[in-house]
């Protein structure tokens, strides 16, 4: 049973590492379209804290690409185009595990 807890806490743990990788990749997606260089992906949690322009830079990218929303893969820049399939992927990478997460909540309730 101790197996099922640490699955479940893994699961868990990969999907806000993949949250904070959409994040990441939604900020590099504003960077480049106000024409500033796209950093790492480190930026979306590496910053100064007291910055509240900071602070509003990744909130606004957080909420950039909603997941119940296609995304449109229609961008004439190659790297805008490249972080959106990065995203596009993220996005079923999350709904896979989400979908595990409940059918291992369904097996445990049997």
């Amino acid at each position: 049973m101790t197996w099922i807890y640490l699955l479940s806490f893994g699961m868990i743990a990969a999907m806000l590492g993949l949250f904070l990788r959409k994040s990441a990749l939604q900020l590099q997606y504003r960077r480049i379209e106000a024409g500033q260089d796209p950093g790492s992906l480190k930026d979306f949690w590496q910053f100064d804290y007291q910055d509240q322009q900071a602070w509003q830079e990744r909130g606004q990218a957080f909420l950039m690409f909603p997941m119940l929303y296609a995304l449109p893969l229609e961008e004439k820049d190659e790297r805008l185009l490249a972080i959106k399939r990065e995203v596009k992927r993220t996005h079923i990478l999350i709904y896979l595990l989400i979908t595990l997460f409940l059918a291992l909540s369904i097996f445990l309730q049997a």
